[in-house]
């Protein structure tokens, strides 16, 4: 506190002397237009996965009670998972992948991302069949208590289970997407957004009167493989 108080009067000194200005930073030329367009498509994007969920739900309310908190708590847990593969490959490779692209280094980009795809995988997919195998026990200990019944835990399971299916391909595509983001190419990942939604929505209205909840557990996590092998051919 008392060096502060003798660091201000100072600063409004060297301040009134001249010896200190203030600098607003401008943006070049067409800077702002680049970043509302990047912006509108980011906001696209994210309004088309939001879109996914509420489709899977419009569906679930067709269906036995409980199925929609079973979607729910079932993407819930998957989303988590996702993140944490996220966050600890985010930190090694999107500083080294925006190096790269900033240097057009493309080819160098193309082995890397390759390169850690394959170590990701060979990190996901065990964990995923373990997840997998366990679901009963996790949604088990994490929500059957009070109204969240036994039938609850073995619904809820049963989707989960699924769902993990398609969680190396969420991870991979986390990775994707962000190559996208760095190209600026937004509008081709819109278009791939919209693939997903139409393949999605095409999936729920085939298996859901024969297998219900489980339906649309298998026709949201099935169409994230080819979409994960679109996107990088994209």
């Amino acid at each position: 506190g008392s060096s502060r108080l003798r660091i201000m009067p100072g600063a409004w000194l060297a301040r009134w002397g001249g010896d200190v200005g203030w600098n607003r930073p401008a943006l070049a030329e067409g800077s702002l237009r680049n970043l509302w367009t990047l912006s509108w498509r980011m906001l696209g994007t994210q309004a088309i996965v939001t879109l996914y969920h509420f489709i899977d739900k419009m569906f679930a309310a067709r269906l036995e009670v409980g199925s929609i908190s079973s979607i729910a708590y079932s993407y819930t847990l998957v989303s988590f998972g996702s993140q944490l593969f996220n966050f600890s490959l985010g930190v090694v490779m999107f500083t080294r992948m925006s190096e790269m692209i900033t240097e057009s280094r493309i080819g160098d980009l193309n082995r890397y991302v390759r390169g850690n795809i394959g170590n990701m995988a060979r990190m996901v997919v065990p964990v995923s069949l373990v997840l997998a195998l366990t679901s009963t026990e996790i949604v088990r200990v994490l929500f059957q208590r009070g109204e969240f019944t036994e039938a609850d835990t073995v619904r809820t399971a049963s989707v989960l289970s699924l769902y993990i299916l398609g969680l190396p391909a969420i991870v991979s595509n986390l990775i994707i997407g962000r190559i996208f983001f760095s190209l600026q190419r937004m509008g081709m990942k819109i278009l791939l957004s919209i693939q997903y939604l139409a393949t999605n929505g095409i999936g729920n209205l085939l298996p859901i009167d024969r297998l219900g909840v489980l339906g649309l557990a298998i026709s949201t996590a099935v169409p994230y493989n080819p979409h994960s092998f679109l996107s990088p051919w994209a």
